[in-house]
């Protein structure tokens, strides 16, 4: 792997970590992470109270041209939702209440996390 490969994954694993922890102080608790299916991969799953989250986290140094959300294209935003459906009935949930958020991380020009803004329902089921 290189370097530049390398240092964006480290900083996407940092850019989860912070909304992990975040969902977690706000009473979510984590179901998976990174979970992988037939149709590609989820971020983040919780429970938040009776409704099980997927969570797309994007992130974008401060001061970037364009928010981490502007980022997630149409085509995008129907594939997380055929992600979503299949995970639902692989893990027999079908019917369970849901909902697709997008979790936005601003990093500092070291790309560390300094704020994160959660955008729920984003997508549309």
């Amino acid at each position: 792997m290189d370097l530049i490969a390398l240092l964006k994954r480290r900083v996407g694993a940092a850019a989860e970590d912070a909304v992990a922890a975040q969902l977690r102080r706000t009473g979510c608790s984590i179901i998976a992470r990174n979970a992988r299916g037939k149709l590609g991969e989820i971020d983040i799953v919780v429970r938040d109270k009776d409704t099980i989250v997927f969570v797309e986290v994007r992130s974008r140094r401060a001061g970037a041209p364009v928010a981490p959300r502007e980022t997630i294209t149409e085509a995008k935003r129907r594939r997380l939702a055929r992600l979503a459906e299949s995970y639902l009935r692989d893990h027999g949930w079908v019917g369970r209440r849901t909902r697709i958020d997008i979790a936005e991380v601003y990093l500092s020009p070291e790309g560390k996390p300094e704020r994160v803004e959660f955008l729920k329902a984003a997508v549309g089921e």
